[in-house]
C-alpha cells in the first residue's frame, strides 16, 4: 500500500476513536400523519388541546389512576384529507337537514292523442300553410314614392285568429278578410297592400328616444291584451272540448290537440317534445318553475320588429298571429326572446323592461333551458 495512503487511513481511525458514541433514536410509534399523509383538518388550537388531553390520559393510565373503561374507544376509521359534507356534519354531532321529498309522478304526461273526430280533424286542418304577399308603401300626399313586397308563410290558424281576435282593437291586427278592397286571393296566395314600413327595416337607424317611444307603445298594447277576458279560453284555437297548443321556434313549430283536463296539460305539452335521454329530475325543475295555474292571458307569442308595421312613428299594425292564443301570463315574455330579428337589431331585446309591465326572469331561464331539451 502507498505509505501516504496508509498514514491517512490511520489518522481517520484515530479521529473516530476520539468521537463520542452516536445516539440511536428509537420510535415506538410511526411519525404523525400530516399533509399528504391524511392529517385531520381543523383548528390547530383544537388539535393541540386534544394532544394535551391524550398526554394527560396516558400519564394517568400509567399510574393506574384511570380505568381503561373510561378511556375513549380507539377509532379505526381514518379521516381523509377532504371529508364529505355528511362526514363533517356527523363529526360535528349536528344532524343534517332533511331534504324535501320529490315525487317522480309529479311530472305531468300529455297522454296519447285522442281518436279522430270532427273537432280534432278541424283543429289539425288549421295547420295548413299558405302565402301572404304584403306590399308596404310610402306616400307623399297622394303620390306613392316607394313600395316593397314581403312574403310571409301563414297558417289557417292565423286566419282564424284574425276572425276571432280582430274584434279587440288593442290587438292592432292587420285585416285579412275578403271584404277589404285591398285584399285578393290568387292561386291560394293572399295579397294585401297597406301604407307603412316594417319596424325591422328602420329599427337600427332610430335614436334611443324613438326606440323607447315604440317600446312604450307596444307596452300599452300588451297591457291591453292582458286585460282581454274570454271565459274558458285556452291554447290557440278551441273546438268543442278540444284545444290546439302551439309552440313556435325559429325553424319548427310543436303542436298538440288534446281534450281539456287541467292547466298542467300545457306544461305536459312543453315536456312532451323532450329527448328521451332527459333525466326525470331535470323535467321536474321545469314543472316547478313554469307554473300554469291562474287565468290564461291573450298572448301574441312572437313579438318582434318583423311583425310590427309603423307609420309616422306610430305602431299601426301587428302581424304574426299564427301561434297566438290564451296561455300563462309569462308566455309572451319568454317567447319575446325567442322571436328572431336581424343582428343589427339585437338591442331590441334590451327594451323588454320597457315593453312588459311584468317581467318573469325565473320563467325565462327555465324556458331557455327547456328549449335546449326539445327535439329539433
Amino acid at each position: 500500500m502507498n505509505p501516504q495512503r496508509a498514514w491517512m487511513l490511520s489518522e481517520v481511525a484515530r479521529e473516530e476513536a476520539l468521537m463520542p458514541p452516536a445516539v440511536i433514536k428509537k420510535e415506538n410509534v410511526p411519525p404523525p400523519a400530516s399533509g399528504a399523509n391524511r392529517a385531520p383538518v381543523g383548528d390547530a388550537s383544537l388539535r393541540a388541546k386534544r394532544d394535551r388531553e391524550k398526554t394527560t390520559q396516558s400519564a394517568l393510565t400509567a399510574t393506574g389512576l384511570v380505568s381503561l373503561s373510561l378511556l375513549p374507544a380507539a377509532k379505526t376509521r381514518t379521516v381523509s384529507l377532504k371529508r364529505s359534507h355528511a362526514q363533517y356534519r356527523e363529526d360535528q354531532d349536528c344532524p343534517a337537514p332533511a331534504l324535501p321529498g320529490i315525487k317522480l309522478s309529479e311530472v305531468p304526461s300529455l297522454g296519447p292523442a285522442p281518436l279522430p273526430n270532427q273537432q280534432t280533424k278541424y283543429l289539425l286542418s288549421l295547420l295548413k300553410h299558405r302565402e301572404l304577399h304584403l306590399v308596404l308603401s310610402k306616400h307623399q300626399g297622394d303620390v306613392r314614392v316607394s313600395s316593397k313586397l314581403y312574403k310571409y308563410q301563414i297558417s289557417d290558424v292565423c286566419l282564424v285568429q284574425h276572425e276571432t281576435l280582430s274584434k279587440h282593437p288593442c290587438t292592432k291586427m292587420l285585416p285579412l278578410t275578403l271584404s277589404n278592397p285591398d285584399i285578393s286571393i290568387v292561386d291560394g296566395v293572399i295579397k294585401h297592400s297597406v301604407e307603412g314600413e316594417l319596424l325591422e327595416e328602420v329599427w337600427a337607424g332610430l335614436t334611443p328616444q324613438i326606440k323607447r317611444q315604440y317600446a312604450r307603445q307596444l307596452r300599452k298594447i300588451v297591457d291591453q291584451m292582458r286585460g282581454v277576458v274570454e271565459q274558458g279560453a285556452r291554447g290557440s284555437v278551441q273546438s268543442g272540448h278540444y284545444m290546439l297548443f302551439l309552440d313556435k321556434h325559429s325553424k319548427h313549430t310543436y303542436y298538440a290537440v288534446r281534450r281539456y283536463e287541467s292547466p298542467r296539460q300545457f306544461t305536459a305539452f312543453l315536456l312532451s317534445s323532450f329527448y328521451k335521454s332527459v333525466p326525470t329530475k331535470v323535467a321536474l325543475t321545469f314543472v316547478t318553475s313554469l307554473k300554469t295555474k291562474g287565468r290564461q292571458i291573450l298572448s301574441h307569442s312572437s313579438l318582434c320588429p318583423r311583425n310590427i308595421i309603423v307609420h309616422k312613428e306610430k305602431i299601426v299594425w301587428i302581424l304574426g298571429w299564427d301561434c297566438a292564443g290564451f296561455y300563462p301570463g309569462w308566455w309572451d315574455y319568454v317567447k319575446f326572446f325567442e322571436a328572431w330579428t336581424r343582428p343589427e337589431n339585437n338591442d331590441w331585446y334590451d327594451y323588454a323592461g320597457e315593453i312588459f309591465t311584468a317581467e318573469y326572469p325565473a320563467q325565462l331561464a327555465a324556458y331557455q333551458g327547456l328549449a335546449r331539451c326539445q327535439h329539433l
